[in-house]
């Protein structure tokens, strides 16, 4: 996939090295671009996960959320500390 998209780049297709840039990122995460980061922990159950796409909770949502907040909205308050420590765990580049 890796080398489509070098092919696509160098021969000066944009659209079709924009999706397989998109391709490529999504078989390096093995994560789906419209599933939750959250899936990479498997401590999280697959309704969990359900609950949180249906709700379309962002990461960046979930980081700026307390506890409380995270628990009253998924309905899940045994799992608003989890929550929290997996948020923690999901790496943010700030810029100013």
């Amino acid at each position: 996939m890796r080398g489509l998209f070098e092919i696509a780049l160098h021969r000066g297709w944009p659209t079709m090295a924009y999706r397989l840039l998109g391709l490529c990122k999504m078989l390096d995460k093995r994560l789906w671009g419209f599933q939750n980061p959250l899936r990479q922990f498997t401590i999280l159950k697959q309704e969990t996960l359900v609950k949180l796409e249906g709700k379309n909770a962002t990461v960046d949502r979930l980081r700026d959320m307390t506890a409380d907040e995270i628990g009253k909205l998924f309905y899940l308050i045994k799992y608003r500390l989890l929550f929290c420590l997996l948020k923690k765990k999901m790496k943010a580049i700030e810029l100013t």
